[in-house]
């Protein structure tokens, strides 16, 4: 059913005494992950102790947990910034500063832990032993789940006749949320499928259970929207390794008007040109797609995965990652990457796109802007991040850089992500981008990829 606005806050100040809320885009109550709640305990009480301050437990105990499931977030990423930069040596400067780089280059960090992130690096760089007391903030978490802001594919990647138009907004902020009946386990695929009928009450969907998805489609079987989808999600696993979240993955496939069932859903205002967004907290996708194309809502499902697997990855190659597999063809091996608009995209924008060296470093902020005199460049990185992609695929070094750059902080010696990079590739950054760039004027076939 749908729930006003005055219930929910009503509801949210009740239960604001024993749960924990998440802001990161979308403003949440939900359930404290107990795992995380418990060594988020175990670092507070050190962090709170007068010196000298002994992190080194907590570090173990701490990897361990970023490495279970849906660990890799920006909240285990600070905690361990904070006790490596506490911690003395100059290999433990290093890895302090590698974890809250993540933190500073994170989606779904709220401004103020980027902020504190900041402050600390600033403190390794300054001090062996770093300060007597972090910057306060409140760390969050909820069950389950890396945090999750809303990801939407836009006006920056829809292709309209010969040309590409983009919109200068992809993002808006929500009111507050909350998240009633909406995570199920497969074995209650019934009640998911009755839930999500009742939520899209009003609207003109078929739904059902298929190939482990809750489908609502505007048009065709259900049926056929979830064989379609599960080609994606197979190949996201076989070739990447990624698990596939615990609870069902509901899907609303439409056929128009995206931004409507956004309101209706999950009372998000977007932006017109919007085509696709997902939310992790409740495991939607809403996108425009059919039992015969649904590659738009393919790219949702990686970013879904991607947040469930390596939470704090790096912005260029989850996005470029979801939008090659959003015209890629799926296979039982994994996914073929072939030319498209994108590097129609890139080639007419090159002198603004980003080099290898500068799309390292890029944070989500840079993938996003609404001052239409910087749409043009962010086109051309959101394309450059993109045609990288099938570059090193091309090269055979995409799943091995992706699963490096997903374990590179996991090691007793944590790895920077350009450490990382140069190591899977043989090469420097600059090296590599003389040579992406040769590649490319090779390979960029132009071509017209509908919509």
């Amino acid at each position: 059913m749908q729930i006003g606005i005055n219930d929910i806050r009503a509801r949210l100040l009740a239960c604001v005494s024993f749960l924990i809320c998440s802001v990161s885009h979308l403003a949440v109550c939900q359930v404290p992950d107990p795992a995380f709640q418990k060594i988020h305990d175990e670092w507070k009480a050190i962090d709170s102790a007068p010196p000298p301050k002994d992190f080194l437990p907590v570090i173990h105990d701490l990897k361990a947990f970023r490495n279970s499931s849906g660990g890799k977030s920006w909240q285990t990423d600070y905690m361990l910034g904070v006790a490596y930069c506490r911690t003395p040596g100059n290999n433990n400067q290093k890895a302090g500063n590698q974890f809250l780089d993540r933190v500073r280059r994170s989606l779904l960090a709220p401004e103020s832990a980027r902020s504190a992130a900041d402050q600390v690096m600033k403190w390794c760089v300054s001090s062996s032993d770093g300060p007597e007391d972090s910057p306060t903030f409140q760390l969050t978490s909820v069950a389950g789940l890396n945090q999750g802001g809303v990801l939407n594919k836009g006006g920056y990647e829809m292709p309209h006749g010969d040309s590409t138009e983009f919109n200068t907004s992809q993002e808006s902020e929500p009111d507050i949320l909350i998240w009633d009946n909406r995570l199920f386990p497969p074995s209650k695929s019934a009640e998911a499928v009755a839930a999500a009928k009742e939520r899209t009450l009003g609207f003109y969907f078929q739904g059902g259970a298929a190939s482990g998805f809750v489908i609502e489609t505007e048009v065709g079987r259900p049926a056929d929207v979830g064989i379609c989808m599960a080609k994606y999600r197979s190949a996201l696993q076989t070739e990447f390794g990624m698990v596939a979240p615990a609870n069902l993955i509901t899907v609303y496939a439409l056929v128009s008007d995206v931004p409507r069932l956004a309101d209706h859903l999950h009372l998000l205002k977007m932006p017109l040109g919007t085509v696709a967004y997902s939310v992790p907290l409740d495991l939607s996708i809403v996108g425009i797609g059919t039992g015969e194309h649904c590659g738009t809502l393919a790219h949702e499902l990686t970013h879904l995965f991607i947040r469930q697997n390596f939470g704090d990855s790096p912005a260029w190659l989850e996005e470029g990652l979801a939008s090659e597999v959003a015209v890629s063809i799926p296979t039982a091996a994994g996914f073929q990457f072939i030319p498209s608009w994108r590097d129609v995209v890139l080639k007419r924008d090159w002198q603004m796109r980003p080099t290898v060296p500068e799309l390292l470093n890029l944070t989500w902020a840079n993938f996003t802007t609404n001052d239409p005199k910087e749409v043009e460049h962010v086109a051309a990185i959101h394309a450059m991040a993109a045609s990288f992609v099938r570059y090193l695929d091309a090269k055979k070094k995409l799943v091995p850089l992706y699963k490096a750059l997903r374990d590179g902080l996991s090691s007793d010696t944590p790895q920077s992500d350009v450490e990382v990079f140069t190591s899977v590739l043989g090469k420097s950054p600059d090296q590599v981008d003389n040579d992406f760039s040769a590649w490319f004027v090779q390979n960029a076939t132009p071509v017209h990829t509908p919509f």
